[in-house]
């Protein structure tokens, strides 16, 4: 998981709480038949972009991008690891996503902008 937020991010502790919890209810336990490595940047670009080189390196099955910057520190890195991301305001506009429908490529996940509720789905 790469985030912006910083691990003091008492909001962003609860959000990364809550996805654990998620993955322990559909069987998912970390150190047993997953591994969660997260990467706080704290709003720091440099650090972002290290966290990013460093996660992809270990060559995952998947990487959790949480907002916008992480998404595209990951896509400099990769074009062929699967990430999903939450949190990104506009993954068309921001080139991460063919479409909502469609996504393509390597990347996928769930965005915060207010959209059509038919398409929320997607």
């Amino acid at each position: 998981m790469l985030t912006t937020f910083a691990e003091s991010d008492r909001l962003a502790v609860g959000w990364d709480a809550a996805f654990r919890k998620g993955l322990d209810a559909l069987g998912w336990h970390d150190g047993r038949n997953v591994e969660i490595v997260s990467r706080w940047a704290a709003g720091d670009s440099d650090r972002l972009q290290a966290f990013a080189m460093e996660l992809v390196g270990q060559q995952p099955d998947v990487i959790f991008a949480v907002t916008t910057p992480s998404v595209a520190a990951l896509l400099h890195e990769t074009r062929t690891l699967p990430i999903v991301f939450a949190q990104v305001s506009d993954p068309v506009g921001s080139g991460f996503v063919s479409s909502v429908a469609r996504p393509g490529g390597n990347v996928s996940g769930f965005t915060n902008i207010d959209i059509e509720a038919s398409i929320g789905g997607k």
